[in-house]
């Protein structure tokens, strides 16, 4: 659902402010990305086979990367909806244990699977000092580090939102801050 007036945004609900990496990596990239597509339109000359085919591909792919845009949060009694351009993906409140807001280097942060940057930085990340997490990310700077019941013999399940006003957020969820 996307919200056009104040009045329809639940009180529950913060935005995804976009921090500066985020805005300088889909800027750049989605620059490349439609130049390398008008040139291959334009210049089909090359030595590429199926140019008209790969500058289509190239637009499809940074379409497909706009549609995971982290557009909000919202909390429900059961769930911590991420809201995409046009669907949630929900995360369980159940078994979550404490929060922790934080900044989180991307530097320091290696991507296993997922977008690194291009409108979000979304999907399973490592970072020696938090182990492997699970990222729903548009400002690094501005991290809510959700800590759920053990998973696994090697620790806790890690998920990374960066809502606006986290410690807000944070005392909305009624969990323990660390």
């Amino acid at each position: 659902m996307l919200y056009g007036t104040m009045e329809e945004v639940p009180m529950n609900y913060y935005n995804a402010p976009w921090g500066k990496s985020l805005k300088i990596i889909t800027i750049l990239a989605s620059v490349l990305l439609i130049v390398g597509s008008i040139k291959l339109f334009l210049d089909p000359s090359g030595d590429e086979k199926f140019p008209n085919l790969i500058g289509l591909l190239l637009i499809i792919f940074l379409l497909g990367c706009s549609l995971f845009t982290i557009r909000g949060y919202s909390i429900t009694p059961d769930n911590i909806n991420v809201h995409r351009l046009f669907w949630k993906t929900l995360l369980p409140r159940k078994g979550i244990i404490k929060g922790e807001v934080d900044s989180v280097s991307p530097l320091k942060s290696i991507r296993t699977f997922g977008n690194g940057g291009l409108f979000s930085f979304s999907g399973f990340f490592y970072l020696k000092s938090l182990g492997h997490y699970r990222g729903y990310i548009t400002d690094w700077n501005n991290c809510l580090i959700l800590h759920y019941e053990k998973k696994k013999k090697n620790g806790t399940k890690k998920i990374i939102i960066s809502p606006e006003r986290p410690k807000d957020f944070l005392s909305y969820l009624d969990i323990k801050e660390i």
